[in-house]
């Protein structure tokens, strides 16, 4: 896996998205059932390589998928009548404002531009509401030496 694709991901939201109180990879930091090791809101990376193929010697085209987790504290009540609504969804618009930083981007051509290839809330009982939302990437993996 590519530590630096991680790193560089991390850095530009940082940079673009002030908002996020963690930025970072994603350990499995929402998995126990006590609330997470982390400040929010967050967003914590990951990356799989779904698909690989030889190009010549040792390196490889990589279609990389990047997976992101968004979480805030649930705010509950969103209805039109609520005096929370607002508050409740803005999250959206931190996810619209980190779907504007990444879609298109491609770190300066270090990689195909990221494309966006989903993105869904999760279904938690815990209080905390968590958006995933994937990306795709293409690059050539490069071992020769």
């Amino acid at each position: 896996m590519d530590k630096q694709l991680i790193m560089d991901i991390c850095d530009k939201l940082d940079t673009d998205i002030p908002a996020l109180k963690t930025i970072d990879i994603d350990f499995g930091q929402f998995t126990p059932a006590e609330r997470p090791g982390v400040a929010l809101p967050c967003c914590l990376v990951d990356v799989a390589y779904g698909n690989c193929k030889d190009t010549d010697g040792q390196n490889q085209q990589v279609t990389a998928t990047i997976t992101l987790r968004i979480a805030h504290n649930g705010l509950g009540k969103t209805s039109t009548k609520s005096p929370q609504r607002s508050e409740a969804l803005a999250a959206l618009d931190m996810i619209r404002d980190i779907h504007l930083s990444l879609q298109g981007w491609d770190n300066n051509g270090s990689f195909d531009p990221l494309t966006r290839t989903s993105a869904a809330p999760e279904k938690r009982s815990d209080g905390l509401r968590v958006y995933r939302i994937t990306y795709q990437a293409q690059f050539v993996d490069c071992f020769d030496i």
